[in-house]
């Protein structure tokens, strides 16, 4: 049922077979009819211009080109995120290693290590981390095997700990790690004797360069594609202090000159075990107790200097098996000026067909060195303490 305005309620038709019209009712519409269709034309109209699309926010569907570009922007926005992401993350795993966070290692077993600051002068040891952490780093794991006390890995007062602390502010990791134990010996060996104090310190007090270009590296030889240090010569340094055991992990050393340094305490056993080795000068120092036994079974060794020293005992750290001395190649053997005594091992040094010289003056060593003139040697004695008779001899008193 149609709704109409009120005003068809009275629009009626007449009927087309009235004939009280002079018009044709069927052709045209009574005069009230004609009104009443003008009145809606005029409502209808109003209502059309009141239905305006423009005065209202209609949503438009936008096209394709449009949607396209809309997508193109998303997925700008979204590589761009995942970049900065990927840029984090790059710079967490370059920079995170080696140190700890206060809230704990964290590991493939739960540690978390991050590397400090560089630090420009490390002439003191760097800031302590905990000892805990210090312990399970892949350094520590390599470096225990190398020193006769692990703990002092972990004290940071002492050369071994301030040297370890170092090597793991580095971060320095290789096949075997080589490197790390070749720097650590040489720390070492710097924390050891006073490096801060040393008149000549190049490379040491930085450990910025590699340590073949150090002051004092007088030998670097190229082994399996590496630089491996073969000779350290430090002579009139001011070093003080004692040698370390730990100069023997530079296992190819050929060369160790020391002297006119203030290095007290004792020689380390350990150098009798350096099979390349062949100078060994650690004269006019304040070293004391008594030399290790086995330098003469050094293959190579030709030079053997402790004169100067505050070494203690007789000669029996000269022995030798027969067959190390039957090859033996010691050329000059200088022990004057020491508190050595007793008397010479004289079947000994008569079986060294390479000795040269030796030298014994200013020692409490007593007896009679005549026989080593057969040697051709050159003895250099004490002849109130020492009887020697032969040409060869050179009396000191």
């Amino acid at each position: 049922m149609s709704i109409l305005p009120p005003l068809f309620a009275e629009v009626h038709y007449e009927s087309c077979d009235d004939a009280s019209y002079n018009y044709d009712p069927c052709k045209a519409l009574s005069k009230k009819d004609s009104l009443a269709l003008e009145e809606i034309r005029s409502t209808v109209s109003f209502q059309s211009e009141i239905i305006d699309a423009d005065q209202f926010d209609l949503p438009v569907k936008p096209d394709g080109q449009a949607r396209r570009r809309a997508r193109l922007r998303i997925i700008l926005l979204l590589w761009l995120l995942l970049a900065l992401c990927g840029g984090v993350a790059a710079y967490l795993l370059l920079n995170f290693r080696f140190n700890t966070v206060d809230n704990g290692p964290v590991s493939g077993a739960g540690v978390i290590v991050i590397n400090p600051p560089p630090v420009s002068v490390p002439t003191a040891a760097p800031s302590a981390m905990p000892s805990s952490v210090l312990e399970l780093t892949i350094e520590f794991q390599l470096l225990k095997r190398h020193v006769q006390n692990p703990n002092d890995l972990l004290d940071p007062s002492t050369p071994q700990g301030k040297a370890y602390e170092q090597i793991v502010a580095e971060g320095h990791v290789d096949d075997l790690g080589f490197r790390i134990k070749q720097r650590f010996a040489m720390m070492t060996l710097y924390f050891a004797t006073g490096g801060e104090d040393w008149a000549w310190k190049f490379g040491w007090n930085t450990f910025d360069e590699e340590e073949c270009d150090w002051h004092g590296v007088a030998i670097c030889r190229y082994r399996n594609g590496r630089r491996v240090i073969a000779g350290i010569q430090l002579p009139s340094n001011n070093a003080f202090g004692v040698i370390p055991p730990e100069i023997c992990i530079l296992s190819e050393l050929e060369i160790i000159l020391l002297e006119n340094n203030k290095l007290v305490g004792e020689l380390p056993a350990c150098l009798t075990k350096l099979n390349r080795l062949y100078e060994l000068d650690v004269r006019n120092n304040k070293l004391s107790g008594s030399p290790p036994t086995g330098f003469l079974e050094l293959p190579r060794l030709t030079t053997l200097d402790l004169s100067s020293n505050k070494f203690t005992g007789d000669l029996s750290f000269l022995s030798a098996s027969e067959e190390a001395l039957a090859v033996s190649k010691i050329s000059s053997l200088k022990l004057d000026n020491n508190n050595f005594n007793g008397d010479p091992p004289l079947s000994l040094l008569e079986s060294l067909e390479n000795l040269e010289e030796v030298s014994l003056q200013g020692t409490s060593v007593t007896g009679d060195v005549s026989a080593l003139c057969a040697s051709s040697a050159l003895v250099s004695v004490d002849c109130g303490q020492v009887a020697c008779n032969g040409a060869c001899c050179e009396c000191l008193l």
